[in-house]
């Protein structure tokens, strides 16, 4: 079954990608350019690149930080690369503490944090380059403690919900965005309470979450229930 969590860069539409019978391919759809999970009749082409990339890549991980590997670095003296990420809307800078070098890669640790980031990376001759808009991976709800009415408490349990400090987070429920006000906050919990009752055959699900802009939307979580 697929949970709808998120490893990387996943514009998927709300839902998406399904289990609907028959679909197995995956295309990009514009203006709001999202992926769409289809059946082979539904898409007439598309458009592959083979080529190998060429540009600094820098992976994703999740707000609690750990190791990466970035690669493509050619271009610097890897014996004296630096990597910085930066996130402009808070004004904050972290490096990324490198802790082996092979070839034209680095490995590297990641600190806590959260967020769109610009990742700049740089050797001692000033050759830099900058991957803007980076963000690790969004946050991911496995299973909610749910509540219909007004000031009941909804508790949610994933990964990437911030790292603990400074975080800027929301979270609506159901297609009525009824708010709930977030009473507690750690890196895999959400406490929250529901702003209004849902009325009478609106649906808890889905529930939108955003971690310092980083938006997801859920539609298929465990829902958990209190045993009294």
């Amino acid at each position: 079954m697929y949970s709808g969590q998120c490893w990387g860069y996943c514009p998927f539409d709300a839902g998406e990608p399904s289990l609907t019978p028959e679909e197995q391919f995956i295309y990009i759809r514009g203006p709001t350019w999202n992926f769409i999970y289809v059946g082979a009749n539904d898409v007439a082409g598309a458009i592959c690149e083979i080529q190998p990339i060429s540009e600094v890549y820098v992976p994703s991980i999740g707000t609690n930080g750990g190791s990466i590997t970035i690669n493509n670095l050619s271009q610097f003296n890897i014996q004296t690369i630096n990597i910085t990420f930066s996130n402009p809307s808070k004004q904050l800078s972290k490096s990324c503490q490198i802790t082996s070098k092979q070839g034209t890669s680095v490995t590297c640790t990641v600190p806590r944090l959260s967020g769109f980031h610009n990742v700049t990376v740089q050797d001692a001759s000033g050759v830099n380059s900058t991957h803007y808009a980076w963000q690790p991976y969004p946050p991911f709800i496995k299973a909610v403690y749910p509540s219909f009415t007004a000031n009941g408490l909804v508790t949610l349990i994933g990964d990437n919900f911030g790292h603990n400090t400074n975080n800027t987070v929301a979270v609506s429920v159901s297609t009525s965005n009824v708010p709930c006000h977030i009473t507690f906050v750690s890196s895999n919990q959400i406490f929250c309470k529901l702003e209004s009752s849902l009325a009478k055959g609106t649906k808890l699900l889905p529930i939108s979450r955003s971690v310092d802009d980083v938006y997801t939307q859920t539609y298929k979580p465990y829902i958990c229930m209190y045993n009294d």
